[in-house]
């Protein structure tokens, strides 16, 4: 069968070929995600089935885009193990097939709704979560991947186990830079809760810009509560414009200095005196010194609560 998207000429043309499709497991406005089989040993992964032959040209290009980063970012084989995996490609004639390695234990928020009721949270456990955005971000940085959409819902645990390792995906707003620390990047783009000033200032930014998420992330992952919210859109821009935040709901009250700075060294406006993904990596509280002490028995039922109201939201997911 022919191929009418040219930029997809060098890939592989036939899905089910070498792969069966199986159940639905979700759904958003362009594309459809199955579990899927590959036929030659019967290893179980998901596929991302786009709707192509109605797509724009420019829509195709942003694809192609996603799928050359996919492929930069898998390339570093284990290196790459907190990065979700690209396995293989396919164009037909209506649709793209994005073959990924499968992530069984739902995302960083909805993870809290089956953990509810699990009496042991601790700094630890949010600081092994933070070791593992570190690691991702100084690795895909490495690969001149900028991210530019860390935010929950892009953070995949890999199956249901207690220790299983967390996956970045989604690299549909990411981007490759050849110096990933020279301000060049200029499109305005992520999630209005969780993207960096600089970003929104619209001056130039670079990668620096991930970290800022992982900052946000954090902070929620302590509290249970955003750290910049607003009435309006507009609001909650403002607030974040000036890193205007504090430590003021009740949870902080059990969280350790130790972490706070953190938060506090993650959330600066000024993106050259933010910590950077090595400064995490060689931290003492990232690192396994954080306590055991088990969090205000708020925080996860807040975290078990976002999640449903986060997913209302996603068939019209913002861009700042």
């Amino acid at each position: 069968m022919g191929n009418k998207h040219g930029q997809f000429a060098h890939v592989k043309h036939d899905f089910s070929a070498e792969y069966h499709k199986g159940k639905k497991l979700g759904k958003g406005a362009f594309a459809v995600v199955y579990e899927c089989t590959r036929i030659s040993d019967g290893k179980l992964f998901a596929v991302k089935q786009i709707k192509s032959e109605t797509m724009k040209s420019d829509d195709l290009a942003k694809i192609q885009r996603e799928i050359e980063i996919m492929k930069t970012v898998a390339a570093g084989g284990e290196e790459a193990e907190n990065c979700m995996n690209l396995v293989d490609v396919f164009a037909e004639e209506k649709f793209i097939y994005l073959v990924l390695e499968i992530c069984t234990g739902g995302d960083l928020l909805n993870r809290f709704q089956t953990e509810a009721t699990n009496p042991h949270y601790s700094e630890r456990q949010c600081a092994d979560i933070i070791y593992q955005l570190a690691n991702a971000c100084q690795y895909m940085h490495a690969q001149g991947v900028v991210h530019r959409d860390l935010k929950p819902e892009n953070i995949l645990y890999e199956n249901e186990e207690e220790d299983c390792v967390i996956k970045v995906a989604d690299f549909g707003l990411s981007t490759i830079t050849e110096d990933v620390y020279q301000a060049n990047l200029r499109t305005p783009c992520g999630t209005p809760a969780y993207v960096a000033p600089e970003v929104l200032k619209r001056d130039g930014y670079d990668c620096q810009c991930d970290l800022w998420s992982v900052g946000v992330i954090m902070y929620v992952l302590l509290s249970g509560y955003p750290p910049f919210y607003g009435s309006t859109l507009q609001k909650l821009i403002g607030r974040v414009v000036k890193g205007k935040y504090d430590f003021k709901p009740e949870p902080f009250n059990n969280v350790s200095e130790e972490a706070k700075d953190i938060i506090r060294g993650l959330l600066v406006v000024n993106p050259e005196n933010r910590l950077t993904a090595e400064d995490l990596l060689a931290n003492n509280w990232v690192n396994g010194a954080a306590t055991d002490d088990v969090l205000h028995p708020e925080v996860q039922n807040r975290l078990a609560t976002m999640a449903p109201r986060r997913r209302l939201k996603q068939g019209t997911a913002q861009r700042a």
